[in-house]
C-alpha cells in the first residue's frame, strides 16, 4: 500500500462519506479512475463507493476509466458489477 492508499484508508476508517462530491459533482471514485490508482479504487469499492454515481455531466466512474483506457480499472469495475450500458446523459455507453 502506498502513502496515498494509507491516507485514504485512514479517512475511510474515520468514516468519510464516499458519496461526497466536488464542484463538478464527482465522487472520490470518479477522481480515482481519472488518476489511475487501482489500489485506491479497490479500497473505495470495498467500502461501498457507488459505481453508478454520475457527475454533473452524467458520467460514471466506469466512463472515465474507459476514456483513459485503463484496462485494469475497467476490469475491476466490471467484476464488481458496474453497468457498462448505463451511458451518460448524452446516451453514450461504454
Amino acid at each position: 500500500m502506498d502513502g496515498y492508499e494509507e491516507v485514504v484508508k485512514e479517512l475511510l476508517d474515520y468514516g468519510v462519506d464516499t458519496s461526497t462530491t466536488d464542484f463538478k459533482g464527482q465522487t472520490a471514485l470518479h477522481l480515482t479512475t481519472q488518476r489511475y490508482s487501482l489500489g485506491i479504487l479497490r479500497l473505495l469499492l470495498e467500502r461501498g463507493a457507488d459505481m453508478a454515481a454520475r457527475d454533473g455531466e452524467g458520467m460514471t466512474p466506469l466512463y472515465f476509466a474507459y476514456q483513459k483506457g485503463v484496462t485494469r480499472m475497467i476490469d475491476c469495475l466490471l467484476e464488481k458489477g458496474a453497468n457498462s450500458y448505463g451511458g451518460d446523459l448524452s446516451a453514450r455507453s461504454v
